[in-house]
Parts: structure tokens; sequence; C-alpha cells
């Protein structure tokens, strides 16, 4: 996953988290949750939020 999808699924994770009227305030709520920096990138927080989605993804895949 390219690191502009990963920004995008956390954008759409913190959009469901907190509503957010617009998309600068679920950026600086992404931002202020470490899981996106200043530039919009992933950090290493933001990649392991990730990651823990797709492990939940693989285990509820196997127990389907």
């Amino acid at each position: 996953m390219t690191d502009d999808a990963i920004a995008k699924t956390i954008l759409k994770f913190v959009r469901q988290l907190d509503g957010g009227d617009t998309e600068e305030r679920v950026l600086e709520a992404a931002i202020a949750r470490h899981w996106l920096n200043r530039e919009g990138y992933p950090t290493p927080a933001g990649l392991k939020l990730i990651d823990e989605f797709v492990t939940m993804e693989q285990v509820t895949r196997q127990r389907a």
C-alpha cells in the first residue's frame, strides 16, 4: 500500500471517529493522534495503525 493510500485510509478512519466537518479538521485530528505528520504522510504510529487493520481483516477472514 502506498503512503497516499495509507493516509487516505487513516483520514477515513478519523472521519468515522470524530466526524469532522472539513478535510482540514480531519487532517488536524489525524496529526493530533500522531497518525499523520504535518505534511500529511503516515508516521510510524499511523503505519502501525494500518498494520493492525490488516491483521484484524486477516483474522476475520480466517474465522469466516
